[in-house]
């Protein structure tokens, strides 16, 4: 059966996580995709599959450390979601409703809050990345918002990246949660536009040219 019933409101949902969004930060602040919650790494293989096609097999990862026999039942249990659910992956609603969560419905949200306010909005790990699928699904256009901070070790986090033709500023085999990647980004991103915007060149430094 879907993960949501089907008078629940996927919608309103993503709406929601927008709203949150907009009324808690100013209008071009950066928003940090960064949940917090490590281990569930199922869904969001479940979304990554349906949303790109790729096998579930190839976008589930051993989570916090799962054993072969623990890794070989999530594959199980995505693939047979897959299967009994049989989500349309050109809607991202119905992907959210048949193998997602509320929760990835908030992130989708926030993301496309940050997209139509042309603020950038920094993708985290395996679970943002999923997020970010879906909300390419419902808006294209939003992809340009945003940023993929890391590649995290899950396999599918890089299959998410790859579908959305988005290259990860940093790869350090990082698997912790909590926003970690991102947080590094934010503070690289910040080093970057400064250099762009105030590091003299030679005319204004004074510095002659080759003799």
């Amino acid at each position: 059966m879907p993960l949501v019933r089907p008078g629940d409101s996927f919608s309103g949902t993503c709406s929601g996580g927008g709203s949150a969004r907009n009324n808690a930060m100013p209008a071009m602040a950066p928003t940090t995709m960064a949940p917090i919650w490590p281990s569930a790494e199922g869904t969001e293989s479940a979304i990554t599959a349906a949303s790109t096609g790729a096998d579930p097999e190839g976008v589930t990862g051993r989570g916090t450390g799962v054993d072969d026999d623990g890794w070989r039942r999530k594959v199980d249990a995505v693939r047979r979601a897959l299967a009994l659910n049989r989500p349309d992956s050109d809607d991202g609603v119905d992907v959210l409703a048949k193998v997602g969560g509320f929760e990835i419905g908030g992130l989708v949200g926030v993301i496309l809050g940050g997209a139509a306010r042309r603020v950038p909005v920094a993708l985290d790990g395996f679970i943002a990345g999923a997020a970010a699928l879906v909300a390419a699904t419902i808006a294209p256009a939003s992809v340009h918002a945003m940023f993929a901070s890391h590649r995290s070790a899950e396999p599918g986090h890089a299959r998410a990246l790859a579908h959305l033709a988005l290259v990860p500023y940093l790869d350090l085999g990082l698997r912790l949660g909590e926003g970690t990647g991102a947080a590094l980004f934010v503070h690289l991103a910040r080093a970057a536009a400064r250099l762009y915007a105030e590091m003299a060149t030679f005319k204004s430094a004074g510095v002659d040219g080759p003799a």
